[in-house]
């Protein structure tokens, strides 16, 4: 049994120093071993590796980091390393991930000032942490004794939302995924979706065909959505698609509303898909927002109720109630929709049903813990019903509609009913009456270092994207003045100075 030295049998391969060697210079010599391993009399060659136990049959010599496990510089190339088990190999996740890395608290700049948000809704943590990454100070205060406004999902058995529970896909939900702050998510199945229409539950009524239809139309800003309908469909079309409308609008009467902003919602809804569920309830956004502003050095202080605003830069990222007592400004309102609410948990029954809309009521129906098992203790589902207020109508009338679709999708509810609760919530997105859009709503810029975020303010998108993008608007606005280049708009002259 002896070790001998011999050049490369394959001229192709590479020498054991590393490098490719050029053709007039003499390759280095690599080393066979035959039979068992001895102590080498010569001297060990310029690169070494572990040689293989003697039970382990000698197997092919590779190159490259993907097959030997090595790693090497891009651009060069790996010495020959056998493939052996024993052969070490290289940890797929040696660095911490992008969220650990993204935690870090940024270098903030000593010349800027401090900058107040008020509110620690979804406007006020997108505009803080966006205020963190561009290193300026943030200090977000927060009246109730947690963050997420109308986001919030309640702890408990029961982990009901508050107010939305779905993650449309859009600007929003993109922010999310790219800064690794969204939970896992699950998009509904299209097959447990039914409408309720004359009292029957159904898969989709003709009568909603020619809606369907019109979603390629552009549709008026000018016009209400019922006579912009009612030239495309008859008149049990138009009362369809106005009864489907109420589901992406929570609105009472959407045919009253604007063409153009039932169109685009109405759009939105058939896009593929629509929406998603995340994991842990809505809450579970907040909280990922939360740690991640924290991580990024902003002060968030709760039970701080502000009673007047602050020195320095402002966001006021509150209901449009308090930021018109806030700034001190009776021309901030704008419509917006009421709606009744009413969860309950049922125990579990086979077949029941997940979603369900009744498009002669205007009332939702939604199993959101079928999606996510943890929302409800085992053996329960937890629904979200929602019936949209008309003009002058009281909420026991609202619930009261809730219960009768409550009767027709699933009858035996009142039997099997483990929890309930319900409300009224006001104020869940913007409603635009004809002839006005999103750039006719209270704007974003106040003057005097002072800025409005939140989910019925002059920004494009549906319900949350809303605050996302005026809380995105209002952070680099205040950063700007913070650093002393920004413009300040003066109220009532459409100027802006220095």
């Amino acid at each position: 049994m002896t070790c001998t030295w011999a050049a490369p049998p394959r001229p192709h391969r590479v020498p054991i120093g590393g490098d490719r060697q050029a053709p007039d210079r003499p390759a280095i010599p690599a080393y066979a071993v035959s039979g068992r391993t001895l102590p080498l009399s010569d001297p060990p060659p310029p690169t070494s590796f572990p040689l293989p136990p003697p039970s382990t049959p000698r197997r092919r010599l590779a190159r490259g980091p993907r097959k030997a496990g090595f790693p090497c510089r891009p651009g060069t190339f790996s010495p020959l390393v056998p493939l052996w088990s024993g052969a070490p190999r290289r940890p797929r996740r040696a660095d911490p991930s992008i969220h650990e890395r993204r935690k870090k608290k940024r270098k903030e700049d000593p010349t800027m000032k401090e900058i107040t948000i008020i509110g620690a809704g979804i406007a006020g943590l997108v505009a803080a942490i966006h205020i963190a990454e561009e290193g300026g100070p943030a200090l977000l205060l927060e009246a109730g004794s947690r963050p997420g406004g109308r986001a919030r999902t309640d702890e408990g058995p029961y982990h009901a939302n508050l107010g939305p529970h779905a993650l449309y896909h859009g600007s929003f939900s993109d922010w999310l995924q790219q800064k690794g702050l969204c939970p896992p998510i699950r998009p509904p199945r299209k097959s447990a979706f039914k409408i309720v229409r004359d009292d029957r539950v159904r898969l989709l009524p003709l009568a909603l065909l020619a809606m369907l239809r019109t979603l390629k139309r552009e549709a008026p800003i000018d016009l209400d959505y019922r006579t912009w309908a009612r030239r495309h469909m008859s008149a049990r079309g138009v009362e369809a698609a106005i009864g489907f409308a109420s589901l992406p609008t929570f609105h009472g009467d959407p045919g009253a509303l604007s063409a153009a902003f039932v169109h685009e919602r109405l759009q939105r809804s058939f896009t593929n898909p629509s929406v998603s569920y995340p994991t842990g309830g809505f809450g579970a956004i907040i909280r990922r927002l939360e740690e991640h502003a924290r991580a990024l050095g902003v002060r968030i202080e709760t039970g701080e109720k502000c009673s007047r605003l602050p020195d320095g830069p402002v966001i006021v990222a509150t209901d449009l109630r308090t930021a018109r007592r806030l700034l001190r400004d009776d021309t901030i309102d704008w419509p917006a929709p009421r709606t009744a609410m009413f969860d309950l948990a049922l125990r579990t029954k086979k077949r029941d049903r997940t979603a369900v809309l009744d498009v002669d009521r205007g009332v939702y129906l939604s199993d959101y813990s079928a999606y996510d098992e943890t929302l409800a203790p085992e053996g329960e589902h937890l629904y979200q019903c929602c019936a949209g207020l008309r003009e002058g109508e009281e909420l026991i009338s609202g619930l009261d509609r809730i219960r009768s679709v409550l009767d027709i999708a699933i009858p035996d509810w009142r039997k099997r009913v483990t929890w309930k609760r319900q409300g009224l919530s006001e104020g869940a997105g913007a409603a635009d009456p004809p002839g006005t859009s999103w750039r006719d709503r209270p704007r974003v810029d106040r003057g005097d270092d002072h800025w409005l975020a939140g989910d019925r303010t002059s920004a494009p998108g549906l319900l949350s994207e809303v605050a996302f993008e005026s809380a995105r608007r209002a952070a680099q606005a205040a950063v700007d003045a913070a650093k002393g280049k920004g413009l300040v708009a003066v109220p009532g002259s459409g100027q802006a100075v220095a």
